[in-house]
């Protein structure tokens, strides 16, 4: 046998095999379709994690290109359906609870307390002690009903006990006010707890309407029991005390609004005051406090931007600006009113670049 009779024999097997493998290739294929059939079939019966058995693989000379898997996943099971008594607690909790009538509600009941006590007032009805006895009652028992109310009905717990320290505030002050029943100085003391006892419940339940309700009376309490003794020193450091535990809450919980609403009441105080009541012998309170509070809401804005990694927008932007000119325009105006201080007026305006040149340079990326 010569050569070109192997090589002829040679190529006639490899035909052959090459024929063999094309065949075992084609039953392969089948069989892959076959199998993905039966896991669709599987899937759609149990939607429940399965263990797929490890296939053997095989290698052949000729790669084998599988088709395109063209079948859909199995959708994942239905949630379980819920218990009537769970449905019907949300429900009530939405129809109660979530909505403007319940805040709307305690606000009337809030108004109808005080209104019964002026009416009390002006017809002599009961004795001034057991009128107010009977608003600290009202109050409480709202304060009480929403403590027993919060696992259940959480949402619309919330709304009753800041009626309930709105009612307490409001008694306190009426006791004050109008009975002299209470002293100055533990009408303070009452309402600074109520305040507290109002940003605390705004932590518990999460929700930012009790804290601007502390945040009202916490800014209404100096006025409401001013006797006009003229201790501004103490107004304001009193104001720098809320607004450094309003400013960190805040921060803390992300309510925004209470920054804007601190920062919209301290420089109204402020002004007001300055329009109405400042005179030269104010002059380093003034400045001071001023400071203090710009530099309070600064460092505030600041940590927005740089720990929670806020955007820069139009609205941080006229809050950023505000800030500042507020400052500078009426240290500008105080030195420049006072002829012993005209002369550092310049040095009060290059303080001024400097500190933002300094901000700038601290936060420039990279």
């Amino acid at each position: 046998m010569d050569i070109r009779e192997n090589i002829e024999q040679l190529t006639r097997r490899i035909n052959e095999l090459a024929l063999e493998q094309s065949d075992i290739n084609r039953r392969l294929l089948m069989l892959m379709k076959e199998l993905d059939k039966l896991k669709e079939q599987a899937a759609s019966a149990e939607p429940v994690a399965r263990v797929e058995q490890p296939v053997e693989t095989i290698e052949f000379s000729e790669p084998i290109v599988a088709p395109q898997q063209t079948h859909k996943q199995a959708p994942p099971p239905p949630p379980p359906a819920s218990a009537p008594s769970a449905k019907k607690e949300t429900s009530l909790e939405e129809l109660v609870g979530k909505n403007i009538a319940s805040k709307v509600g305690i606000l009337v009941t809030v108004i109808g307390i005080f209104i019964g006590a002026r009416y009390a007032i002006e017809h002599n009805l009961v004795s001034p002690l057991v009128r107010i006895i009977a608003g600290y009652v009202s109050g409480a028992a709202l304060v009480v009903l929403a403590i027993f109310l919060k696992k259940k009905y959480t949402a619309y717990s919330s709304v009753l006990m800041g009626g309930g320290i709105a009612v307490l505030c409001l008694i306190t002050y009426i006791a004050y006010g109008y009975y002299l029943l209470l002293p100055q100085a533990a009408t303070f003391v009452l309402m600074l707890v109520f305040t507290v006892a109002a940003v605390y419940a705004s932590l518990v339940y999460d929700k930012v309407f009790i804290a601007h309700l502390g945040l009202v009376g916490a800014y209404a309490i100096p006025f409401l029991l001013s006797d006009n003794s003229g201790r501004y020193i103490i107004l304001f450091s009193y104001i720098a005390i809320i607004n450094a535990g309003i400013l960190v809450l805040s921060f803390r919980k992300y309510w925004k609004s209470l920054f804007y609403v601190a920062f919209a009441a301290t420089w109204l105080i402020i002004l007001v005051w300055r329009a109405w009541i400042y005179k030269e012998e104010h002059f380093t309170l003034a400045l001071l406090f001023s400071a203090l509070y710009f530099l309070m809401f600064y460092a505030t804005f600041l940590s927005y931007k740089l720990v929670r990694k806020e955007r820069f927008n139009t609205g941080t932007a006229a809050i950023l600006l505000s800030n500042a000119f507020l400052f500078f325009g009426m240290g500008y105006e105080q030195f420049d009113n006072s002829a012993e201080t005209a002369q550092y007026l310049g040095l009060f305006t290059v303080a001024n670049a400097a500190l933002h040149f300094l901000v700038s340079v601290l936060i420039r990326p990279g």
